[in-house]
């Protein structure tokens, strides 16, 4: 029999006797409760404090839905053979301070009371238990054998689609080092999947595959419009499209400087700014690096308000629709 931690109604680990699993919060919002069934004796632990302790076949809930954790959780499960005797039964433990930010908690334990489904509630001042959806969940082994979770505040999505008022500023500058790897469908019209005008761009204008590095302009006959492709493009690779190159850019010398950023799911223009060459376009991922360095790896989400959006792997900040209207999305 395994120890089951479960998150929002779904087991995020199963531990046997002796191992623990810490849940790394520092400070995510909970989207749901966490329930622990002790298989065997376990010990539950928040921010280095013992704030409970289960029989074998008890049950605790930390009721987080809505809630910002700052510290973690450890649940530390106790070998079979351990002798365990006048174990204390937590009633309840208020943690908060003001709003739904959680610090320190402070333990109140049941006089002398014996509860066969003892509850952790996790409360502040205004007791606001909004329910929101659940992020994604990440188990992992660290060299100790004990699991990791961590509970990062978003959805994974299969893609972003946007509908012509929609683009994601990456806040990266091109240069003549610049490589980007994506995989999308761009609108079988004159608009552009990524792009920064005379400089950085690859896009279908409804007759040609135009691009352009660091001011090297040039086109070819195979159109991009209308397909799922998955696209290089950088001096060293040149321009690949499903594995096919299709330009040689090894040639490139600087001959215009970028002045402004990329944008997703259109071009910008490199003279004014504006943004335009916006259309029914698809991203499924998108990766920049500036020369070895990967400085851009998106992926399409919902953040913890179910907002459509990039979340970028390298800075661990969510990047959002800079246009009008909303992305739609697909899920996986």
């Amino acid at each position: 029999m395994t120890t089951d931690i479960q998150y929002n109604g779904s087991v995020i680990a199963s531990l046997e006797p002796g191992e623990s699993s810490t849940i790394e919060c520092s400070g995510s919002r909970m989207r749901g409760d966490i329930i622990i069934s002790a298989a065997y004796y376990v010990d539950i632990i928040y921010n280095g404090s013992l704030i409970a302790s289960l029989n074998e076949g008890q049950t605790a809930t930390i009721n987080g839905a809505g809630k910002i954790m700052l510290k973690d959780i450890t649940v530390h499960t106790l070998r079979k053979t351990t002798a365990v005797l006048g174990r204390a039964t937590l009633g309840y433990a208020l943690l908060g301070n003001r709003g739904s930010v959680l610090t320190s908690p402070s333990i109140r334990l049941s006089d002398g009371e014996q509860l066969d489904r003892p509850r952790i509630y996790i409360v502040t001042e205004e007791d606001d238990r909004e329910k929101l959806n659940t992020p994604v969940i990440y188990l992992k082994k660290d060299k100790l054998d004990a699991p990791v979770i961590r509970l990062d505040p978003y959805t994974e999505l299969a893609y972003l689609e946007s509908t012509g008022t929609q683009y994601i500023d990456t806040k990266i500058i091109p240069t003549i080092n610049s490589k980007i790897m994506l995989k999308g469908v761009q609108d079988a019209t004159d608009c552009a999947l990524f792009g920064v005008s005379d400089v950085f761009y690859c896009f279908d204008n409804s007759n040609m595959t135009y691009y352009s590095l660091a001011g090297k302009n040039g086109s070819f006959s195979y159109r991009i419009g209308g397909k799922e492709i998955e696209l290089i493009m950088s001096k060293e690779d040149g321009v690949i499209i499903n594995g096919t190159t299709y330009a040689d850019l090894s040639s490139v010398s600087t001959t215009i400087v970028a002045n402004y950023s990329v944008v997703l799911f259109g071009r910008r223009s490199n003279s004014s700014g504006s943004v335009a060459k916006l259309g029914q376009n698809r991203l499924y991922y998108c990766k920049v690096w500036d020369g070895d360095t990967l400085v851009r790896d998106f992926i399409p989400v919902l953040d913890m308000d179910d907002v459509p959006c990039m979340f970028d792997k390298v800075s661990g900040e969510f990047f959002y629709n800079q246009g009008t209207g909303a992305f739609q999305y697909g899920t996986k």
